[in-house]
């Protein structure tokens, strides 16, 4: 099984991606980080420049939100 995941980029990363959203299936087991891997993976290392830190870290300026909520990392 997968989820489908609906991703919206606001600011720098809609630059980055290159559009305003984007739906990405990940296996139903996938966790954030899952997640945050395959956005580098599909839009390179701008992406990840902004989000990682070089230990892998989501960047404290880096906000990502799920329902509407702040998610930690």
């Amino acid at each position: 099984m997968t989820l489908s995941i609906q991703v919206k980029y606001y600011g720098r990363t809609a630059h980055i991606a290159g559009c305003p959203g984007e739906a990405i299936d990940m296996p139903d087991n996938s966790v954030l980080t899952d997640l945050i891997e395959e956005l580098v993976a599909r839009h390179g290392q701008s992406m990840e420049q902004l989000l990682l830190t070089d230990d892998r870290e989501l960047r404290a300026e880096a906000a990502l939100l799920i329902n509407g909520r702040n998610s930690h990392y």
